[in-house]
Parts: structure tokens; sequence; C-alpha cells
């Protein structure tokens, strides 16, 4: 009885230990079901919190890349808006520089119509003018044929009446004119054996006279004999008529036409003009009186 009443409270004491170390291990069982539950409930919300945010960052991304889309597609509208506005001023200017084309064409065209107007009118002018310049030839042959019958008719010839002129001309030069003798010819050399002749006459007057005495010569170089030799000898008469009562005296030979035109003018010495007398010539086809001198017909050479 005394060691069942011992052995009976150790055994109890025994059997305490042991239901409170399997209370023990309960509470952490439970504690460690309550702490996995709450992990398991802690990743289950962190876990839709991640896919809350992912569903939010691929809203967001998905939301930036409409709005990209969106700028892309108004920058490419802005960009063929741009490039049609481009288009359209390119079109503006080639229609401009068609539109001048044409009127430079029109103009051009114009130029041209009123050129062959010009050219025709030119052309009739020039038919005109031909017509003209063959009466012309005409009358100075019918006038070359009247002066050769005229000529023929007293034995004389142009020519030679002007070789022998020419030669009183070189002597009244080496007498009258030269300083010192003189061996060649006043005519060796020259161009215009008129305007030699006319010189030296003017020039044997002046000191012969004592009068100033100018001569104003134009001359084309093909002046015929006989209107070489009439021009000389007129100019003479003109000279011998004035020079003894002027001071200044201006012979004045020019070309007109086919014709020479000999004129002459003369001051006293009070400077007033003195009047010319006309020559004493027969009717003649070759001569022509005219205010202060006389007109050589057709002495120019055609």
């Amino acid at each position: 009885m005394v060691e069942q009443l011992d052995r009976s409270p150790a055994r109890e004491g025994a059997g305490g230990v042991s239901f409170t170390r399997v209370v023990s291990v309960v509470v952490v069982v439970i504690v460690l079901c309550l702490v996995a539950v709450a992990i398991g409930v802690l990743l289950v919300v962190t876990r839709q919190r991640l896919v809350a945010q992912t569903g939010l960052t691929l809203a967001a991304d998905l939301l930036a890349s409409q709005r990209g889309t969106e700028i892309a597609a108004r920058d490419v509208a802005l960009r063929t808006a741009e490039l049609q506005r481009v288009e359209a001023t390119q079109q503006a200017l080639a229609a401009t520089a068609a539109a001048e084309q044409a009127a430079l064409e029109q103009a051009v065209a114009q130029a041209e119509a009123v050129a062959a107007i010009s050219a025709s009118e030119s052309a009739k002018a020039l038919a005109g003018a031909a017509d003209t310049a063959r009466a012309q030839a005409e009358h100075r042959a019918a006038a070359a044929d009247a002066r050769a019958a005229e000529v023929a008719a007293v034995g004389l010839d142009p020519h030679v009446m002007w070789a022998l002129e020419r030669q009183r001309v070189d002597r009244t030069w080496r007498f009258s004119v030269a300083i010192g003798p003189e061996t060649r010819s006043v005519f060796d050399d020259v161009e215009h054996p008129l305007v030699e002749a006319l010189r030296v006459e003017v020039a044997a007057t002046r000191e012969e006279a004592g009068t100033v005495v100018d001569l104003d010569v134009e001359l084309p170089v093909a002046v015929t004999a006989a209107g070489s030799l009439l021009t000389l000898r007129t100019a003479q008469e003109l000279l011998a008529n004035v020079v003894r009562l002027a001071e200044q005296v201006t012979l004045t030979v020019h070309q007109d036409g086919d014709d020479v035109v000999i004129t002459i003018a003369a001051l006293d010495e009070h400077g007033e003009p003195i009047a010319t007398v006309p020559l004493d010539m027969p009717p003649t086809l070759g001569l022509l009186a005219v205010p202060g001198g006389v007109r050589v017909v057709g002495a120019v050479a055609g």
C-alpha cells in the first residue's frame, strides 16, 4: 500500500508533465498554423496587390502605347499635310512658270510676227530702192550718152582735156606755189587729183591776190574726167570773179548724190557779203546754176 501510495504522486507528476508537454506542442502547432495562415494570407494579399499593380502597369503601358500611337499618327498626319502643302506649292509654282512660259512664247510669237511684217516692209522698201537705183542708173546712162554725144559733136575728149588741165595745174604749182625748183609733179602719189588741183588753185589765188582763201572740199574718189574738168574750171572762174574785191573767200566743193556742187562765199573788208556773179555759160546738160555757184551734173562715177 505504501509503495502504491509512494508511486502514485510520481506517476501523477509524470503524467502532468506529459500533459503539459502535449499542451505546449499543441499550442506551438496552433501558433505555427496561425503564423502559416497569416503568412499565406499575407502572400495572397501581396500576390493580389502584385497582380493589381501588374494590371495597372500593363494598363498604363497600354495607355502610353495608345498615346504614342496617337502622337505618331498625328505626326504622320502633320507630315502628310506638310508634304501635300509643299506639293500644292510646287504645283502652283509650276503652273505660274507654265503661264509665264506661255506668255513668253506668245510675246516671242508676236515679236516674230512683227519682225515678219517688218521684213516684208523692208523687202518692199528694198525693192522700191532697187527700182529707184535702176531708174537713176538709167538716167545716168542716158545723161552720159547725151554728154558723150555732145562731146563727140564738138570733137573733144574729156580725158585728154583733163590731162592737159592737170599739166597746167602742175605748172602753176611749180611757178606760183612751190618754194624753189621742183622736179616732181604735184600729182605724184595723190589719191584724188581733183582735190589736189583745187588746193593748188586756191593756194595760187591766195599768193597772187593776197586774199584769205579757204577751201572746204568733200568729194569721193570716183569723179569722172569730164566732171573733174568742169569742177576745176568752174572753181577757177568763181574765184576770179570775187577774189580782187574780197578780204576773205571760202570755196566749197562737195558731193550731192551723183552731182558735184561748187559754191563760193566772199566777204569785203567790212565783213559784208559780196554778191556772187553768175557765170556766163551757154546752155549745157553738164552744168546747172545754183545759188552762189554751179552744179556739175553726173560728175560722180556710177
